[in-house]
């Protein structure tokens, strides 16, 4: 019932740049199926990968647009996501980017989590926010980090965020006050909006809004993309990290208690989803282990 549930919500979606579902229905083990529109070029991470020899900046930046458009939507539509990143999201044959979240992400990109104790709890722990590794938080905010590490493997041709740091010296690394530096060829206009998704506050992060604005603008225009300093191929060189002035119009976020969370076992009354929330394992993942794919 819980799977249908879920079904049901996504059934809901109607942008772009969210991949919706077509339809549910069982296998003859009466084993739930979700039927899924085709994405002729997969998962944006193996895209990057295969193609990166021949991805121009201005194609990077569509990719970056299409996924923050996608996600303002869910934010604006009181979604949470929680496993924001390349292998969940999808290209289809006009290139187009479209948000996705199912189970098979986990089979394909096993290496990017991370097991703690539990052997069923991995966390994507180089894509979560400090506060979620803290403390299971889950928000609007949270997935504007994960946002920012997401439009690194974007620019980085799709490489592993954090290569030289183990997943367990992520959070130290962040808590020290270093960031990755900028992919090579990173134009300063990206790698400034990644900052802005990684600030320590979770108020001074920007919005899915104003990225998406911004992004439009940047694509709007006609110039010559210069690149931001970098550490290398895959810009591993920790940098210094600053506060920036925060973020005080929360509005496009809608109140955060009526936030739902993919996998959630319903709406969070104190603005946050954490591990309660969750499963009974507190596994914020888990909920992508009940959709069968064939």
């Amino acid at each position: 019932m819980k799977f249908l549930e879920e079904g049901l919500i996504m059934k809901t979606f109607d942008h772009v740049n969210v991949l919706g579902l077509l339809g549910l229905t069982f296998d003859a083990d009466k084993n739930p199926l979700v039927v899924i529109p085709f994405m002729a070029n997969g998962d944006l991470k193996t895209y990057l990968v295969k193609k990166k020899q021949t991805l121009a900046t201005s194609l990077l930046m569509r990719f970056a647009s299409h996924a923050a458009l996608g996600m303002s939507y869910l934010a604006q539509h009181k979604f949470v996501h929680r496993d924001l990143a390349a292998r969940n999201c999808m290209v289809d044959s006009d290139l187009l980017v479209k948000i996705a979240d199912f189970g098979l992400s986990r089979d394909m990109h096993e290496s990017d989590y991370y097991t703690s104790g539990d052997v069923q709890a991995k966390l994507p722990i180089k894509w979560m926010a400090p506060e979620s590794m803290e403390r299971r938080v889950y928000n609007a905010r949270t997935d504007v980090w994960s946002y920012g590490v997401l439009l690194w493997e974007i620019f980085s041709k799709g490489a592993r965020p954090y290569q030289a740091i183990p997943n367990q010296d992520v959070y130290d690394f962040l808590k020290s006050g270093q960031r990755m530096a900028a992919p090579k060829n990173c134009p300063p206009e990206i790698y400034g909006i990644m900052v802005r998704c990684w600030q320590d506050n979770p108020k001074s992060r920007c919005t899915f809004v104003q990225v998406a604005n911004e992004l439009e603008e940047l694509l709007e225009g006609d110039r010559d993309y210069v690149a931001a300093p970098s550490a290398g191929a895959v810009g591993m060189g920790p940098i210094e990290h600053r506060e920036e002035p925060g973020v005080t119009d929360d509005s496009y976020l809608v109140p955060m208690q009526q936030e739902t969370a993919f996998g959630a076992d319903g709406p969070c009354s104190d603005g946050e989803t954490s591990g309660s929330h969750a499963t009974a394992a507190h596994d914020p993942l888990d909920y992508v282990n009940k959709i069968v794919i064939r």
